[in-house]
């Protein structure tokens, strides 16, 4: 679809407002996030039983705060747990905001056979659960309005490296595929994972699948001459389309994934042939910090976009869980945990005292945004 008043954006532009109050008057974001709250509080709540369970989780939170940058999830469970505990719901509400945003921008990837995303440091997944069900709720528009335009499944690739980030994303993938009976299969996308951007060259890859596929014979006894023998599984024409569909992304996430400018640097190859790679009306999502070295990494980031024919949208914009209509829900059920924690094994520790200070306040305590800076690729006329 062109950019016309017959494409995507024209239809973002005269129905994203009635998609948008669909939304929020049927309440989509709350039912999903008490859904996400009740199955990431359960496992929590299985998983953390003893004493030394909630020390570890108390350790993972040290390293899980705004101000470090690193962890070692491999060697420690606690640091997956304690994300799980202090940003999933928050960042997955982040995110959700995000692709508002898109909405009111004209500017959400759409595709006539549905949009496959890539969310890159996935971690947990609150970005790849939202965009999932972001999507998702763009099909139950379209079904319960007749609204078949609106109609895009999804499929997620989530790009991490870390063992416990992916065991404990693939187990919330299982349990809310479980509760919801079935009705997103396409969110067990989500369970897997590719375990390195650096690895990813998708236009090698293609090249590779197509010369497996070209070359894929398959073996039989021939009855008339009693002869094994093999014909080609694929034409050429078979081969080349299966291997082109490889890695044909629209939307791309990068959440708290860049947080140094050298990481922008070393993963510059990839970002390029990624972003390169990317048809006419795909979209980037930077989600990320504010301050310190944020404003440098996105300045290095929007180079490479540039260079691969996406333009920056126009406004920076902040989301956030604290003021919307989800607020209280995200904050209550970190609160149960933090209790529970508190119960097992009291925290006093000094690089912790924040925490303590915004679950023993009142209400959801202080406001905590990121910013959002967004590209689409293409004109935006």
């Amino acid at each position: 679809m062109s950019d016309s008043a017959h494409g995507w954006r024209g239809l973002q532009r005269r129905e994203g407002h009635v998609f948008l109050a669909w939304l929020r008057e049927g309440g989509i974001l709350t039912r999903r996030v008490e859904l996400y709250s009740n199955v990431v509080s359960t496992l929590l709540l299985a998983e953390v039983t003893t004493g030394d369970d909630a020390r570890e989780v108390w350790a993972g939170a040290a390293q899980v705060l705004p101000h470090s940058d690193s962890y070692t999830v491999e060697q420690d469970h606690g640091v997956a747990r304690a994300y799980a505990w202090l940003h999933f719901l928050e960042r997955y509400v982040r995110t959700w905001k995000a692709l508002e945003f898109l909405v009111e921008q004209w500017c959400l990837p759409m595709g006539t056979r549905g949009v496959r995303a890539l969310d890159v440091g996935a971690g947990l997944g609150p970005a790849a659960f939202a965009i999932h069900d972001f999507y998702t709720a763009t099909v139950e528009f379209a079904d319960g309005t007749g609204s078949p335009r609106w109609r895009h499944p999804v499929e997620v690739t989530c790009v991490e490296n870390a063992g416990g980030f992916n065991a404990l994303r693939h187990h919330i993938s299982e349990v809310v595929h479980q509760e919801s009976g079935g009705k997103w299969p396409s969110i067990l996308s989500i369970t897997g994972n590719l375990p390195d951007f650096a690895d990813f060259t998708p236009q090698q890859e293609r090249k590779e699948r197509f010369a497996a596929l070209r070359d894929a014979e398959e073996d039989y006894l021939d009855d008339r001459s009693g002869v094994w023998t093999s014909d080609r599984v694929h034409s050429v024409e078979e081969a080349n389309e299966i291997a082109q569909s490889l890695h044909r992304y629209r939307l791309f996430s990068f959440a708290n994934f860049l947080t140094e400018p050298g990481m922008v640097d070393d993963f510059a190859e990839n970002l390029a042939e990624a972003l390169g790679d990317a048809s006419a009306g795909s979209a980037m999502l930077v989600i990320g910090g504010k301050e310190r070295q944020y404003p440098e990494i996105y300045r290095r980031l929007s180079a490479l976009a540039e260079a691969a024919g996406f333009r920056k949208m126009k406004l920076d914009v902040e989301v956030t869980s604290t003021r919307s209509e989800v607020a209280d829900r995200v904050y209550q059920a970190g609160r149960r945990l933090y209790d529970h924690l508190q119960r097992l094994a009291r925290n006093d520790e000094p690089d912790l005292r924040c925490v303590r200070r915004h679950f023993e306040g009142q209400g959801s305590g202080s406001v905590s945004s990121s910013r959002v800076q967004a590209f689409r690729k293409g004109r935006f006329g």
